[in-house]
């Protein structure tokens, strides 16, 4: 009976430490994620307050809309956690559907774009495929993590560039910025939880979203590819499955990494 009672204390011990490190993921990943989001509604917030007088009404449900977005995206991420910490399996499944990754793409710059202001950021996805059997939600948060690094690590160049085509079954995104880059023998070390490259000192981060980003397109039968040059800048690609291969399904340990850059 001792023993029994034991085990049992080892395995609620065992459990309590696990969703620790996923709570405290979940912090890491708020103070990283939720940064954008809040940015455009802040952006969006103080531009109708300084020129509520002057804006057309079109304009002012233009920024209303994109305040609500960025809300849902905010809810979107708080649900996925919810929804992990009350299964009871440790698992959560991958939301695949059809999703229009075309549209997806463009806005995901378009919202960047706005907080971004003294970027440019030329989009080129005419070829890239309209739909794409998906998780929505996470491959959203994937390419605004990969825009998001292109402008941080982008302090003296202004020129971020977007481009996607079909390559015969998958969808190929990539994301090109003339920064600081990254030494080549650093590059194996990029997707590394925590790991940020020599040439990031003195730029903001926390070294999660490109970890992140490789393990979801992984978990969607994709690829992510790192090209990049110190002083020249870096080229992010993502390689997505078009049509999806088979169901997939994110472990505990999988999710807190998950919840570290996205959820």
């Amino acid at each position: 009976v001792l023993r029994n009672h034991t085990d049992e204390l080892v395995r609620l011990l065992g459990r309590e430490k696990k969703m620790t490190g996923i709570q405290r993921e979940f912090v890491s990943m708020a103070s990283h994620e939720f940064r954008t989001p809040l940015a455009i509604i802040d952006s969006n917030a103080q531009r109708l307050k300084r020129r509520i007088d002057k804006l057309e009404p079109e304009v002012v449900l233009e920024r209303v809309e994109r305040i609500r977005e960025s809300v849902e995206r905010m809810q979107y991420l708080i649900h996925r956690f919810l929804d992990f910490s009350q299964s009871q399996s440790g698992e959560m499944e991958l939301e695949i559907k059809s999703a229009p990754l075309r549209r997806l793409v463009e806005t995901v710059c378009s919202h960047h774009q706005s907080v971004a202001k003294k970027f440019k950021i030329h989009a080129d996805i005419a070829e890239l495929p309209e739909t794409a059997e998906i998780d929505r939600g996470l491959i959203e948060q994937c390419l605004s993590n990969i825009l998001s690094n292109a402008i941080k690590y982008s302090p003296e160049r202004n020129d971020i560039y977007v481009s996607g085509h079909e390559d015969e079954d998958f969808a190929v995104i990539s994301v090109r910025d003339e920064g600081v880059g990254i030494p080549e023998d650093e590059i194996p070390k990029i997707f590394n939880r925590y790991f940020r490259a020599s040439t990031s000192s003195g730029i903001a981060g926390t070294g999660i979203g490109l970890n992140m980003t490789e393990m979801i397109v992984s978990k969607h039968s994709g690829k992510v590819d790192v090209e990049s040059r110190v002083g020249e800048g870096t080229t992010v690609t993502l390689k997505l499955p078009i049509k999806a291969k088979r169901k997939k399904r994110m472990s505990e340990v999988q999710i807190s990494g998950e919840l570290a850059g996205v959820i």
